[in-house]
Formats: C-alpha cells, structure tokens, sequence
C-alpha cells in the first residue's frame, strides 16, 4: 500500500472540501438564513476539511518524530530478485541467477 499516494490524494480532497465549503458558505449566507440547507452543508464541508488537515497534520508528526520512512516496506529490494524469474538472489555469491542463468543485475 503507497501512504504516500493515500495521503496526496487526501490533501487534494481536502483542498477540494475547503473550496467548496467555502464557495457554500458564502452563497448560504447571501441567502439571508443563518442556517439554511446550504450552510449546513458548507459547515459540514469545512468541518470535513478541517479532519483531514488534522489527519495530515498527525501523520507529518509521527514522521517527525522517527516513524520509520514511509517508503520502506517488508519486501525486500528489487536487487535481490532475478528480474526474470523472481528468484531470491541474496547470499548468491555468483553472477548468474542459480534458477534460470540470467545475468544478475550489479546492485546500486
């Protein structure tokens, strides 16, 4: 699972939810009822807004405060697998892949 696509993706909602509660906000109360229909839903945009800010704000924090990276994962690289089989190349002291002879890419 990408977090960091999952996060991106809630911002943009967010920057979304602001713009259009806003945009409902303005046009509630130029209706003239402090709580018509439109200004509920407005409220309820910015408040949804504001939860995802906090949301993001939380995640940020637990980065700052050691969080492993987010791009590391339980997979091992893609170094240590054959690019043609997918077999695991670690402790493989030779260059050719023990499965199929591919030519083992040199790690970066």
């Amino acid at each position: 699972m990408d977090w960091d696509r999952i996060f991106r993706r809630l911002n943009w909602v967010g920057l979304g939810l602001w713009i259009i509660g806003g945009v409902l906000l303005v046009i509630g109360w130029s209706v003239g009822a402090l709580w018509s229909s439109i200004t509920v839903v407005a409220l309820l945009c910015v408040l949804a807004a504001l939860m995802i800010r906090l949301i993001d704000g939380l995640d940020r924090l637990w980065m700052i405060t050691g969080r492993t990276p987010k791009k590391s994962g339980l997979h091992e690289p893609p170094a240590y697998l054959c690019p043609n089989c997918g077999y695991q190349l670690r402790g493989v002291t030779g260059i050719h892949c023990p499965e199929c002879g591919t030519i083992r890419p040199a790690p970066l």
